[in-house]
């Protein structure tokens, strides 16, 4: 009889490695513990593990030896069944589908599929675009066209599904098995200058490398360097400086390039040998005067164009010069 203490040990230890055994299976390599029928006083309680089950190693029958795998990519073949009439007229097509790969079951708009079973009715010629999707969230785009006639098809043909891919032989991802091209084309990038203002631009290319040029220069029409041939402002723009642009005025402006009108001069006599000559006048007023001299010489001594006679500056030096 086996003493109550150990029988104790023994049936919470069967319990824990149960426990332990359920835990593993629930994901991750499966370790499997056997317990041992040795209730002697030598029984040891601790639970000897055994090496995780290796694939590769004849299973023991006993012991379960399912892995878990990762599901494969999901495919499909298609099998039409034609309908004719007896004067060989394509009535119908029925259209059964054999999906594998992913996780089943396998559904075709909402309704699972059974290979064994028409999933679809076609007339002659249709074209049936749809999706199966698999347990696992995969989906496959199936594209299937029904044949035009009874002549060129019989029970079982087999309709290929159409393969999504690159079409474009000179795009990085071609692929020579696709027959529907699905607007994935990838394509090397080609250098040059991708801005459109630039002298060079390339409308070409899908990689800047830094090669663009331009003309540089003034880009604002209001500027009085404005050049309308320039691509890209470099900030050299000037502006008309409104102002007095004459020197001897008292207000001149060097700075001035287009002359408002604001001017300014003192007004006065400029001639230095007239007796009120103003040396701070900057524009003459004509009203220089001059001292007296002798009248009716009969000579323009000082060639302002009179007879000093008849010069108004001309002064009578006493003699009745002017009645001569």
């Amino acid at each position: 009889m086996i003493p109550q203490e150990i029988s104790t040990k023994f049936s919470k230890i069967i319990i824990l490695c149960l426990f332990c055994v359920l835990i593993a299976g629930c994901g991750g390599p499966t370790t499997y513990v056997f317990i041992g029928p040795d209730s002697g006083p030598n029984f040891d309680p601790t639970p000897t593990p055994s090496p995780s089950v290796n694939p590769t190693d004849t299973p023991d029958p006993a012991v379960p030896t399912s892995i878990p795998t990762a599901p494969s990519l999901l495919s499909a073949t298609s099998h039409v069944d034609p309908i004719c009439n007896d004067n060989g007229r394509l009535l119908e097509v029925k259209v059964n589908l054999k999906v594998s790969g992913g996780i089943p079951p396998y559904t075709l708009e909402g309704k699972e599929i059974n290979p064994s079973k028409p999933v679809l009715s076609l007339r002659a010629g249709q074209v049936k675009e749809f999706v199966i999707k698999s347990s696992d969230g995969q989906s496959l785009p199936i594209r299937i066209q029904a044949p035009t006639s009874c002549d060129n098809t019989k029970p079982g043909d087999v309709v290929n599904p159409p393969i999504y891919g690159c079409t474009d032989p000179i795009a990085t991802n071609y692929n020579p098995s696709a027959t529907i091209d699905n607007g994935s084309c990838a394509y090397p990038p080609i250098p040059g200058c991708t801005d459109p203002i630039a002298t060079n631009y390339n409308p070409s290319a899908t990689k800047d490398d830094g090669s663009c040029t331009y003309v540089l220069g003034c880009m604002d029409p209001a500027a009085t360097n404005y050049n309308p041939l320039a691509t890209r402002d470099d900030g050299s723009c000037t502006y008309p400086v409104r102002g007095c642009t004459d020197p001897v005025a008292t207000n001149y402006n060097p700075l001035a390039t287009v002359d408002d009108g604001s001017c300014r001069y003192v007004l006065g006599c400029t001639d230095q040998a007239a007796t009120n000559y103003n040396p701070l006048a900057t524009r003459d007023d004509g009203s220089c005067s001059y001292q007296g001299r002798a009248c009716n010489n009969g000579n323009d001594d000082d060639n302002d164009g009179f007879i000093d006679g008849a010069d108004p500056q001309c002064r009578n030096n006493g003699d009745d010069d002017e009645s001569q």
